[in-house]
């Protein structure tokens, strides 16, 4: 028999042999894919931007109860170049601000499950609410030098200033640690069903994630190549950040 036959009888043969049941169960599948924005409604934290970007892809089941879903999308929220100006210093040392300086930046992205619940997906307006597992990173950027005094290796343009002291020690440092955590994150809001093929979500989103600080021991680098010490840390901190979201769907 031909290979194609052969295949297209096999096809059709298991398709009649799906019971009813299993059959009703694909009818009530459909999917959605979103694009959605957020805006923080808290004052900002980590100098991380208030804005928060996503997409997902959805899947749902429609039950006589409701409409339940999972979905897997990717989140990221920027954020700009800070300067740090708080040192910790080794046991009798001290810090110059005018031949120190301390320049971070921080983002957070990931990827995302969302398992929710939507009440009346044929109505215009309905409800919905579900938890976001976000499984994210913190990326924390940081380069420093830092400095009790005058050295011709941090100001190697100018002549040493009158009066300036002599620096005892120089410690240079740079890295991108990151801090990768899961957090679950509740959300609540509406679905404004626009057409078959389209429609709104609006909901408020309390984003959990885990943010990350490196905290350098002004005084401990041994030499002035850069580097990191024993003595310094990486601080972090879990949070809950309330976003208001809005998202447009396409649904299939």
């Amino acid at each position: 028999m031909n290979p194609i036959r052969l295949t297209l009888s096999a096809a059709l043969a298991l398709v009649s042999a799906v019971p009813m049941s299993a059959q009703g169960v694909l009818d009530n599948l459909d999917a959605r894919f979103k694009f959605r924005v957020a805006g923080q409604a808290s004052s900002l934290q980590d100098h991380l931007d208030g804005r928060v970007f996503g997409m997902g892809f959805e899947v749902g089941y429609s039950h006589p109860l409701g409409r339940f879903s999972a979905e897997l999308g990717y989140l990221y929220k920027p954020g700009e170049e800070y300067r740090y100006d708080t040192w910790n210093t080794a046991a009798g040392k001290t810090v110059d601000p005018r031949y120190s300086a301390d320049a971070r930046k921080n983002s957070l992205d990931g990827t995302t499950l969302r398992l929710g619940y939507e009440r009346d997906p044929k109505a215009e307006w309905t409800w919905s609410a579900g938890l976001q597992f976000n499984f994210t990173r913190f990326k924390h950027q940081v380069m420093g030098t830092v400095s009790d005094g005058y050295s011709s290796q941090n100001d190697p343009y100018d002549p040493r200033p009158a009066g300036a002291v002599a620096a005892t020690y120089l410690d240079t440092y740079n890295g991108t640690p990151t801090k990768s955590a899961l957090g679950v994150s509740p959300y609540a809001g509406f679905h404004y069903r626009i057409d078959e093929s389209s429609g709104l979500e609006f909901n408020v989103l309390l984003l959990n994630y885990t943010s990350a600080n490196y905290v350098h021991v002004a005084g401990t680098v041994a030499d002035t190549t850069g580097g990191h010490t024993a003595a310094d840390s990486l601080d972090t901190k879990s949070r809950f950040v309330p976003h208001i979201e809005i998202a447009y769907v396409f649904r299939f």
